[in-house]
């Protein structure tokens, strides 16, 4: 079945405005999807007929979903029933007033022109917008004979599902550097030569060489090499070229990475500073308060999070408003909080600086830790942070290009491909549900019975046959993995989609390990029927209860069995 295509009708004679967006599943207002729409990333697409919805516009102004119609022509026994059907529609349709159809044809004119222009807009880098002009046909009933507005047809391209963008150290000052918040002297080094050419390169004798990892605590840390700390002070080229070939190569343990560690592929060789006094100055997005905040403290430093925990009071809190942006009374504000009042000018420049880099790179996080006063009285941003919405990756291609893979468990990436929501943990069942809340009410469940979930992997909504098989190739690729819980709710997402994906799982991967899955919802029987007639030792439960126990208990029977050296398959053929 074919994504969705959510069509307008308006009219006595009923036009159709037919466009795919598979993300939108939710209500919200007509002004703000089409502004959504227009400014998406989009590529050529044929409209689909196989599956038609009808919202319209009810008195809030509200997009509402009224019907999703479902249809096969092989199911259609006869162009009566059809014609019934679609009569039954415009009867219905009939009821919404003039006002807001007129308000619907007013839109849609906007967005055409709107689309015009995305001709020769940047956002329109995959391709050129397709303007279509279609007839829409459905039988011989007047009302649905009409010419559709001349519109572009766009869907987002096919990308990699990322929940956000980490970056390295040595891109953040890059970042700080180009908007005009000074860091100290440094570069990145992936070999030991080039770590000792930037430390000849710095106007100092003092160098401070960092590991380059996305994790927490390198200072702390220890490389399973034996090197003790992914920060380390030295004073000659020589001993920066040494220090830095110890780190490149080696992994990184500290408390944020578990045993296994992280690859540390390059470090930044960087001027040190002897800072007098410290600060912390951080703008992240907060719910609570429905936009940007910038976080500010008198304390900063290593110990950040004690200062939080022992004296929250020492931490403040600056909402911005989003469209009034960053004013100078916040930045003053936030100046004498900290202390500089005797700086002001140049603090005020600082913070105003850090919320345009905020803004114009699409930044979810940045944090400066410490913002630094040396012994010369000038200020340094010496350590930085950030992170970036993925949704802007069209954008920020410069900053989405360093993104280092190596840092993410390669499960997880595999996943992304696929659009699939993966996270590994460190259990032996490992589970395939769809929608986060599900996902974590059934490894809780699986917690309850006395077992241990091997990952988070959210399917969502609208995932295929062949993204089912995909999950369970990673799913299995674990191999600590010794039994596999299969738990969906048909909603928007079909059971006997899952069943197929599953059954082809099965048969492709030769799966030895067993299944048990507890399907519940939409198209249901069907699901049940394909597992009965796949004869494939697949254990299907209806009561996730009765299903997590089950799950468990074969887990623990491998588990114990492998521990004994004994080995017990679970043979999918019957």
């Amino acid at each position: 079945m074919s994504e969705i295509v959510n069509s307008l009708y308006f009219g006595d004679n009923t036009s159709l405005f037919s466009v795919r967006h598979p993300e939108m599943r939710k209500v919200m207002k007509l002004g703000d999807y089409l502004k959504w729409f227009a400014f998406s990333p989009a590529k050529v697409i044929t409209v689909s007929e196989e599956i038609r919805e009808c919202p319209w516009i009810d008195g809030s102004g509200k997009l509402v979903r009224l019907q999703e119609h479902r249809k096969n022509v092989n199911e259609v026994q006869s162009g009566e029933a059809l014609l019934k059907r679609d009569s039954k529609e415009v009867k219905e349709l009939k009821q919404v007033n003039m006002r807001q159809r007129q308000m619907i044809k007013e839109l849609l004119d906007r967005l055409s022109n709107k689309a015009d222009d995305l001709l020769q807009d940047k956002f329109c880098h995959s391709g050129v917008v397709n303007i279509i002009t279609a007839q829409a046909s459905l039988g011989s009933n007047p009302h649905h004979v009409a010419q559709l507005p001349r519109f572009a047809a766009c869907t987002l391209p096919e990308v990699q599902q990322r929940r956000y963008l980490n970056v390295h150290e040595h891109v953040s000052f890059s970042v700080l550097q180009k908007n005009n918040i000074p860091v100290p002297g440094f570069g990145v080094a992936s070999t030991e030569e080039e770590a000792r050419e930037i430390a000849t390169s710095l106007d100092s004798t003092d160098v401070v060489v960092k590991a380059q990892v996305l994790a927490g605590g390198r200072g702390k840390g220890y490389f399973k090499g034996g090197l003790k700390g992914g920060v380390k002070l030295v004073f000659s080229a020589d001993e920066a070229a040494a220090v830095a070939g110890q780190m490149i190569g080696d992994m990184l343990v500290t408390k944020q990475t578990g045993k296994k560690g992280i690859p540390c592929n390059k470090v930044l060789v960087c001027e040190r500073k002897f800072p007098r006094r410290e600060f912390y100055i951080a703008i992240m997005l907060e719910r609570a308060f429905g936009g940007p905040v910038i976080i500010a403290s008198a304390q900063g430093g290593i110990n950040i999070e004690e200062v939080a925990a022992e004296d929250p009071d020492a931490i403040f809190k600056f909402p911005v408003d989003i469209v009034e942006g960053i004013t100078d009374e916040i930045a003053e504000n936030i100046a004498k909080k900290l202390g500089l009042e005797n700086r002001m000018a140049e603090t005020v420049a600082v913070i105003k600086n850090l919320y345009n880099a905020f803004i114009t790179h699409d930044a979810s996080m940045i944090e400066i830790n410490p913002y630094a006063e040396d012994t010369y009285g000038k200020m340094y941003a010496l350590d930085a942070k950030m992170r970036f919405d993925d949704n802007a990756w069209f954008r920020q291609e410069e900053i989405f290009s360093q993104r280092d893979d190596s840092q993410e468990d390669a499960k997880e990436v595999e996943a992304a491909k696929y659009n699939l929501n993966y996270i590994a943990l460190d259990g032996s069942i490992g589970c395939l549900v769809n929608g986060a809340g599900l996902a974590m009410a059934t490894m809780d469940i699986i917690k309850l019975h006395g077992g241990a979930p091997a990952n988070f992997l959210d399917v969502g909504g609208g995932a295929s046959a062949e993204q089912v098989k995909e999950a369970f190739k990673i799913i299995t690729a674990d191999p600590q993995v010794h039994a596999i819980m299969v738990n969906i709710f048909g909603g928007i997402m079909r059971c006997d989609v899952i069943a197929q994906g599953v059954i082809a799982a099965a048969e492709e991967l030769s799966l030895k390990i067993p299944i048990v899955v507890r399907l519940q919802g939409t198209n249901v029987d069907d699901a049940k029927a394909l597992i009965a007639l796949s004869n494939l030792r697949i254990l299907a439960c209806d009561n996730l209860d009765d299903a997590a126990k089950m799950a468990v208990k074969l887990a623990q029977i491998i588990t114990m069995a492998k521990s004994a050296n004994i080995d017990v398959n679970f043979e999918i053929p019957v």
